[in-house]
């Protein structure tokens, strides 16, 4: 198997628009990406995640399966320094087994590399025919595999680790910069528990509070935010999205109020 990376350099466009026009894109696992712009005109965005979501859990299940099989073709085990036993020679079904392993593993990171140059792209394009001139991004997915800070539950765990959202955020950068929307990167702690409405996102960022009652929103079933100040109810990603402009701006979103 041969792979041909080429790298090149190309100049970002630049420019100074007339009007600024705000965007914010929540990454998740069952909504891959929300997408808010900020007018009262374009519609929200977004994507569904579980086919990635099916897709690597599929994955797992069948590494799960083919691990165990591998596992009795051991012919002879080493011990380490740690008194930890480890295979050294397997037999030629277990050779094969993990050639297919490796063949499994190549297949599933062309897959995602596929589909998330493909998706955003369009998320890229979606912003462009919209005259989006800022994007906000969260700068804790994009460092998530890299500072050891994961405060998940075990399976969301897996989702986010082994589902390569880094790539999926740096091809929107690269990609929106080249049409010339500025790409800032912010912290997006707190964001999806706090109203975009009635919460201060950045005062709750400031104090980090412990208790629920901090806040004057909460997530209910089937990704749905409720402001219990207003006794509304709206998507829950997309208040995400929304929060990550207001962190950068500190932008009053009132107008959301009656939308």
């Amino acid at each position: 198997l041969l792979y041909l990376n080429i790298s090149y350099l190309k100049k970002a466009t630049d420019f100074i628009p007339l009007t600024v026009k705000e965007s914010g894109i929540d990454i998740g696992v069952d909504n891959l990406a929300a997408v808010f712009v900020n007018d009262k005109t374009t519609p929200s965005l977004i994507i569904d995640g579980k086919p990635f979501k099916h897709y690597n859990a599929k994955f797992n299940r069948l590494l799960s399966k083919l691990n165990e099989s591998k596992s009795q073709e051991v012919l002879e085990w080493g011990i380490s320094k740690t008194g930890t036993k480890y295979p050294i020679k397997y037999t030629q079904k277990g050779k094969d087994i993990n050639k297919f392993i490796s063949f499994l593993y190549s297949k599933r990171n062309k897959y995602f590399y596929d589909q998330f140059h493909k998706v955003s792209k369009r998320i890229v394009e979606f912003l462009h025919l919209n005259n989006v001139t800022d994007l906000y991004l969260s700068k804790n997915l994009a460092e998530l595999k890299n500072n050891g800070e994961c405060e998940l539950s075990k399976s969301v765990k897996q989702g986010f680790i082994q589902i390569p959202f880094i790539k999926l955020l740096k091809n929107i950068e690269y990609k929106a910069q080249e049409l010339g929307i500025n790409i800032h990167w912010i912290d997006e702690s707190y964001s999806s528990k706090s109203s975009c409405i009635s919460d201060d996102i950045i005062s709750i960022q400031l104090n980090k509070p412990k208790s629920t009652n901090a806040f004057n929103g909460k997530r209910v079933e089937r990704g749905l935010f409720l402001d219990t100040l207003l006794n509304k109810v709206f998507n829950a990603d997309i208040n995400g999205a929304v929060n990550h402009i207001k962190i950068a701006t500190a932008k009053s979103f009132e107008w959301l109020k009656n939308s």
